[in-house]
């Protein structure tokens, strides 16, 4: 039902209710000069968005008079008359197009009516005009939206971890009780996961990590904590003292808590996973208000916003500044940082609605935005590859690719029955889809952004390094004769770089950290290990043992700087270890090259641990001079003597390396290969 009400007759002192709700169209008064009357009230609302919607005639309009007024028709003033045009503008609209929503016949007379582009508190949109409403083509975008398949809900938060899984959490409509759904294919599918068991828990947020420990932050009664998708939970101020508003977890493992009661003046910071928790001060802190927002950039920099403002740290909360210079109002309402870093904050003063800003520079500056006018108060905004996304007030979801000079409301596919204010959370995941609650969830039906980096592939909905997955393909191009086909889990006769190994373990980024040929799954890798594995600078364990690989250790193994499990025994690797090993070996835990055909001499610092190895296919270099030891072939440090005996170097492929001098004896180094080093020598 369109609900059409009249803005009151209070001028400057503002509308009365029900004026002031939403989705409503509230009615304005203009005299016959399309003049707004001196009587027909302002906006905005209390919580700052623009009334009225349109206006129409409402001083001295033609009507039949009411008894008070006397008998017959006559002029009537006031915006109880301007409201029935526009209530039976509405009917018109709806004869004409009997399948538009509410929702639709309220755009359609604002965006058609006579100031769409610049509406204010006095005119709203303008003066309607209804056949251009009745024409009036609704925007068809590149991105609408897919109702989930969830119970309707209220004040659901939504998140995603990696491409396909995405979580929620709030309060279903249904039963009246708090819910956690789980979606590990992008929210075609759901599962309903077990609770905290404490009270009325409600969420601040919801936090699923790459290891699957979820985070569920409670104002009351903390951050609720369970390793294992809800089978366990932590109870009421366990893993936090107290409630919490905010909660989020820094890439090097650092947790920060804004924390309900003695958080305030204080952003608390955890080393050990929540054992223990340390207040850090916030400088010049002066609100009764805990942190409610803590965002990272991508340098590792913390941002906190705050009644007091932002707050930033540069070293991963141990210390902080407040970063205000260029700001209004200094309550922030919505806070985020996108993929470029740039800042973007809702503001508010102390009881009044402030504005939008943004800071290019870290924080250290702000620019105010002109977004008011055009999209109201939000309850969430994104900045993504350009674009803007918001939630809240009347308009739904609104979008703008030209920097916000002028925006769009995308509505399509969300449902009828639903309330724009009730909108609630809007996130963008990994997979490149918005993701969107309010009575319903929703999700778009097209990508509003490429879900992988630069340099990054998309494989079933995930992104993976390029430069990983090329090493991985090159493993498996040597080995296709030998190669375990055992492992093509697709059954397609090719095996996939991702089908590779018994386990593969990527990091969030899309890198590879984990590869394991080993037992139970041997993977028949042969032929040469790819000089590019020192490009997989992510690699923290290696376990390729009992397989078929040959040919040398590439020099490009000391790149692997994280490695700490290098497992290459029961191979037929040959020639030298190379001397790089020895960048890595501080930070090896497991070291195992036994069992191969790898040839002396061995670095000095894994010399203890390259175990037995089959030397017999291996070439000499022989180290002569004209005095030295008189057995072996000679080492650098004490070269074979020839001084009173010949060399017949006894194999194709050896080294004779020649230190200057004069021989007294032949050395028979027919077809043979010698490196001869130094000056004044004769054989």
């Amino acid at each position: 039902m369109v609900v059409v009400t009249a803005a009151g007759n209070y001028g400057s002192d503002g509308i009365i209710a029900p004026a002031d709700a939403f989705d409503v169209i509230t009615c304005g008064a203009v005299d016959e000069f399309d003049e707004i009357t001196w009587f027909s009230s302002w906006g905005p609302t209390a919580d700052g968005r623009i009334k009225p919607e349109v206006c129409a005639r409402g001083l001295d309009t033609y009507c039949a008079l009411p008894p008070e007024y006397g008998e017959g028709y006559g002029g009537v003033s006031g915006t109880s008359l301007s409201t029935p045009l526009i209530g039976g503008a509405s009917a018109l609209i709806l004869q004409a197009h009997p399948d538009w929503t509410p929702q639709q016949v309220r755009e359609a007379l604002m965006m058609t009516a006579s100031d769409p582009e610049n509406p204010d508190n006095q005119y709203g949109w303008g003066i309607i005009d209804v056949m251009a409403a009745i024409d009036y083509n609704f925007l068809e975008t590149e991105t609408y939206w897919q109702i989930l398949d969830l119970p309707q809900g209220y004040e659901r938060q939504i998140s995603t971890n990696g491409q396909n899984r995405v979580i929620t959490a709030g309060l279903d409509m249904g039963d009246m009780q708090f819910h956690i759904y789980f979606s590990d294919d992008t929210g075609d599918t759901w599962f309903d996961i077990p609770i905290p068991n404490t009270g009325f828990v409600t969420a601040e947020d919801i936090l699923l990590t790459d290891d699957n420990n979820l985070y569920i932050p409670d104002f009351a009664y903390g951050v609720f904590h369970s390793p294992d998708f809800g089978a366990t939970w932590t109870g009421m101020g366990e893993f936090t003292p107290e409630g919490c508003a905010a909660f989020n977890i820094h890439s090097t493992g650092v947790m920060f808590a804004g924390l309900s009661y003695s958080g305030i003046g204080f952003i608390h910071r955890s080393e050990d996973q929540g054992e223990s928790w340390t207040a850090i001060p916030l400088p010049d802190y002066s609100s009764n208000y805990a942190v409610e927002h803590i965002h990272f950039n991508s340098q590792g920099h913390v941002y906190l916003g705050t009644i007091n403002g932002v707050y930033r740290s540069t070293d991963v909360g141990l210390t902080w500044e407040k970063v205000n210079s260029g700001l209004g109002g200094v309550k922030v309402a919505t806070m985020t940082i996108d993929a470029d870093d740039d800042l973007y904050i809702q503001t508010t003063y102390p009881g009044l609605y402030d504005g939008y800003y943004r800071s290019q520079d870290g924080g250290d500056t702000w620019q105010a935005l002109d977004f008011y006018d055009h999209i109201g108060w939000t309850m969430e905004f994104l900045s993504i590859g350009g674009s803007f996304y918001a939630i809240g007030s009347d308009y739904g979801v609104t979008f703008s690719d030209d920097d916000g000079e002028t925006w769009a409301q995308i509505n399509t596919g969300i449902d009828n029955d639903e309330s724009y204010y009730q909108l609630y959370d809007l996130h963008l995941g990994g997979n490149g889809y918005l993701y969107l609650t309010g009575t319903y969830g929703y999700r778009t039906n097209e990508q509003v952004t490429e879900p992988c980096n630069e340099g990054f592939l998309e494989i079933g909905g995930d992104c993976y390094s390029e430069e990983d997955i090329n090493v991985l393909q090159q493993f498996i191009d040597n080995s296709s004769e030998t190669i375990n086909m055992s492992m093509d889990e697709n059954g397609n006769g090719v095996i996939e770089p991702l089908e590779l190994g018994y386990i593969q373990q990527w990091n969030s980024d899309g890198r590879l950290v984990e590869l394991d040929c080993g037992y139970p799954l041997f993977c028949g890798l042969s032929g040469e290990i790819p000089e590019d594995i020192g490009n997989m600078e992510f690699l923290e364990s290696v376990r390729i043992y009992v397989n078929y690989l040959s040919g040398p250790i590439p020099e490009s193994i000391g790149n692997l700087t994280n490695l700490s499990v290098l497992d290459l025994n029961n191979n037929w690797l040959s020639g030298t270890i190379p001397e790089s090993i020895c960048d890595i070996q501080p930070n090896l835990d497991v070291l195992s090259l036994d069992f191969n055909q790898l040839c002396p001499p061995y670095p000095e610092c894994v010399e203890g641990n390259v175990g037995y190895q089959d030397t017999s296919q291996c070439v000499s270099t022989w180290h002569v001079s004209t005095s030295g030891s008189d057995s072996n072939n000679g080492s650098a440090e004490s070269p074979f003597a020839t001084i009173q005996h010949g060399i017949d170097v006894s194999s194709d492929g050896d080294s004779v390396l020649v230190s200057s001098g004069t021989y007294l004896e032949n050395i028979d180094y027919n077809s043979k290969n010698i490196a001869v080093i130094g000056e004044d020598r004769e054989s």
